[in-house]
């Protein structure tokens, strides 16, 4: 008798052995969040626990689900997955969506769209219904994404620094350089280019009066690279009074924020963008909107993004390097700028 129970306990619990079956394109993900959580004191057996992760053919926006069963089944949606291969960033945007449905089965986090003083999102946590028609873009790359992570495995981590709507704190060269354009609407958004500058840190300011006619429009500050591998960076501003951060070889924007408070779109706004080795600071009317840190191999173009069916009044434009102005007179080039097209909500809440 006590042999017989012994066999029949061994055969229980082989019936409640769960199923682990991890997808071996995902799995180098997984175990880049198991590390991630170690660093955090945390560990799982999900052996023991059971594991899926799979991809499907998923319906957009939906391109990540945690399925509640047991075990918990990650899916990820098979098409974003093959879309991610082009952009810049790909192992970011991948980590990002793995880590967020992760999140849900393994840390039973649920979704999360508080903001952070600067109003981008304050966790990769954010999505689910829509939050007056913001997109769900998270900065998950360089120093944001330590932020990010501790957030993730703590949740009421402070607020970082970089992320204070601060003044400007920037005295650089006083200059004056005054002479006004007044550019018509285009047909598409336009670079307004300024010469060849050398990749040294450098400050732009340009003070203008901008019309948008359609929410296509968008107008702000660029920097680009000669090298078309690295694109431009630029902070874009549309009509709905938001400014997206994006790099023209990345497939979606890095983050969305909000700065109607900050600007004045019936008169006249100063636009700055500063330079210091690989971080850019941007400001509207000396208020830091967004800080970043995506670096580009080279910083050769700097200029203006004029908008789509809309007009410009360009007061002044004055350029600061080791707090010299280089004149910009007769120093426009207009070029057309690839824009980025803004992809719906990425995530559906799990089901």
């Amino acid at each position: 008798m006590p042999l017989f129970l012994l066999s029949m306990t061994s055969c229980s619990e082989e019936e409640e052995t769960k199923e682990y079956n991890i997808n071996a394109e995902l799995d180098p993900y997984l175990q880049k969040f198991l590390y991630e959580a170690s660093l955090r004191g945390k560990s799982y057996d999900l052996k023991g626990d059971g594991l899926i992760m799979e991809f499907a053919n998923l319906e957009r926006p939906t391109v990540g689900l945690c399925i509640y069963e047991d075990p918990i089944r990650i899916q990820i949606d098979r098409t974003y997955w093959m879309e991610t291969l082009g952009s810049a960033n790909a192992e970011n945007l991948r980590e990002d969506v793995v880590f967020h449905e992760l999140s849900h089965g393994l840390l039973k986090r649920q979704h999360d769209n508080r903001t952070l003083p600067n109003t981008e999102w304050k966790s990769i946590m954010c999505g689910g219904s829509d939050v007056d028609g913001r997109d769900w873009s998270v900065n998950f790359n360089g120093a944001r994404k330590k932020y990010y992570l501790d957030e993730l495995f703590a949740i009421n981590v402070p607020a970082p620094d970089y992320a204070q709507r601060t003044n400007f704190d920037k005295e650089v060269g006083i200059s004056q350089y005054d002479k006004a354009y007044n550019f018509p609407k285009e047909d598409t958004n336009t670079l307004l280019k300024m010469d060849s500058i050398p990749s040294v840190d450098f400050q732009i300011e340009a003070v203008m009066k901008v019309t948008m006619s359609t929410s296509q429009g968008i107008t702000g500050l660029f920097v680009s690279s000669k090298d078309a591998t690295s694109g431009a960076n630029y902070f874009a501003l549309g009509m709905d009074e938001r400014v997206n951060l994006l790099n023209t070889e990345c497939i979606s924007p890095f983050a969305e924020v909000l700065v109607n408070e900050l600007y004045n779109a019936e008169d006249y706004n100063k636009f700055t963008l500063r330079k210091e080795k690989d971080n850019l600071f941007f400001y509207i009317n000396d208020v830091l909107v967004y800080w970043n840190d995506y670096a580009l191999k080279s910083y050769d173009y700097i200029g203006v993004i004029l908008p789509k069916d809309g007009t410009v009044i360009l007061k002044s434009f004055k350029y600061y390097n080791n707090s010299n102005l280089k004149s910009a007179s007769g120093s426009f080039e207009p070029k057309a700028l690839p824009l980025i097209q803004k992809k719906p909500s990425v995530y559906n809440l799990s089901k």
